[in-house]
């Protein structure tokens, strides 16, 4: 451990991933201080607390953890975070990039950098919240107002899109601090075959294999699927197997219709990510709220076709890449799934072709993301 003025005059930054243990924040995490590693000439001003799940990440990616001025395996959970003991204290660096909050280090907080995704917060008027019980729709009111507290000690937000800045702003708590945007990409993991790890998938079928890469939170929506696929079949005449990777708790606790109607491969590092999507015949992504996702631009990025809910947020990052349809009608997901598979057109897979190409032309790098990040808290990329 450092002396405290040592690392202040240096102006030693901490990365903060101990509070990330699913989801896409782990793959971020895990994309942004892989690439901060190959900063050589920087990397020396950082420090790393990541998370069980980001380590192990960051294992398969080969990343250079030595290049850092310390990395510690450290894992953060909620509330519990007031009560934890970090490897050095908080207090000590000069700034605190947390990847994504909310953390719950209020020491930290006030001094930090910390990434917005939380659509609850953002969108609070949505779908998602009207499928909840009203129990449990208050529930989770009050436990977003305590997270939106908590982003307000930040000394800056970071969000993935612009429009999301824009819906922040109109909120009464938060629309006065300030806030940034670095876009969200793919991680350079998806370009480089080389760098992937085979997933244990069942065998090839006669079936349209469909999938996600997903955890199972109750705005993904992920429990209309059944529905859909048995829709797929009586009104269409066609046969899918649904491939997720859910966490073993969390599928354990999914329901029995859930279980009955997919294959859960289990969860996932980015190198598998890349392999599981690849091998797909198409992603379905039937989510009801998002500030961002990556599943769409990495489908689209290695060219797997794209079923996606119609949401802003998703025809701002993939345009005409996706093939839409409401999430809440899964009739209308079927619809559009063997609309696609029964009848292709050669127009629409054009228009998607040139759509891809024009996207993937303009798509930032992960590179790009994790310098624009690094540079809000004095560390300038080489």
């Amino acid at each position: 451990m450092r002396p405290r003025s040592q690392c202040q005059e240096q102006g030693t930054v901490l990365v903060n991933a101990s509070n990330l243990h699913g989801g896409g924040g782990v793959a971020v995490a895990s994309s942004v201080i892989d690439e901060a590693s190959r900063l050589t000439s920087k990397s020396g001003r950082i420090v790393v607390f990541a998370s069980s799940e980001v380590h192990a990440n960051l294992e398969s990616m080969g990343t250079d953890l030595g290049t850092f001025s310390a990395y510690f395996v450290f894992d953060t959970y909620g509330l519990r975070t007031l009560f934890s003991r970090p490897p050095i204290s908080y207090s000590q660096f000069t700034r605190v990039l947390n990847v994504f909050g909310p953390v719950y280090a209020v020491a930290a907080a006030r001094r930090s950098v910390m990434g917005f995704a939380q659509p609850w917060i953002a969108f609070p008027d949505n779908s998602a919240f009207s499928r909840l019980s009203p129990r449990k729709r208050w529930l989770t009111r009050q436990k977003y107002r305590v997270q939106a507290a908590i982003f307000l000690l930040a000394g800056e937000l970071v969000v993935e899109q612009e429009q999301v800045r824009v819906a922040l702003r109109e909120r009464r708590f938060l629309g006065r601090k300030r806030i940034a945007v670095v876009s969200n990409t793919v991680d350079s993991i998806f370009l480089d075959q080389n760098r992937w790890e085979e997933v244990a998938m069942p065998l090839p079928s006669t079936k349209v294999r469909l999938g996600v890469v997903s955890s199972n939170y109750a705005h993904k929506n992920l429990e209309v699927l059944p529905v859909a696929k048995q829709l797929l079949v009586e009104q269409h005449g066609l046969e899918v197997e649904i491939l997720l990777t859910i966490p073993e708790d969390a599928w354990a606790c999914a329901n029995d219709g859930l279980k009955e109607s997919v294959i859960n491969v289990g969860p996932l590092t980015l190198a598998q990510s890349a392999d599981f999507t690849s091998r797909l015949d198409g992603v379905v992504f039937p989510t009801l709220l998002e500030c961002f996702s990556a599943t769409p631009i990495e489908a689209m990025v290695l060219g797997t076709p794209l079923f996606a809910s119609d949401l802003p947020v998703i025809r701002e990052t993939v345009g005409d890449y996706a093939s839409y349809f409401d999430p809440l009608d899964p009739s209308d997901i079927a619809r559009v799934i063997a609309e696609y598979f029964l009848a292709p057109s050669d127009a629409d897979e054009e228009r998607r072709g040139l759509a891809r190409e024009e996207l993937v032309a303009h798509q930032s790098s992960s590179a790009v993301r994790a310098r624009a990040l690094l540079a809000m808290c004095g560390v300038a990329g080489d």
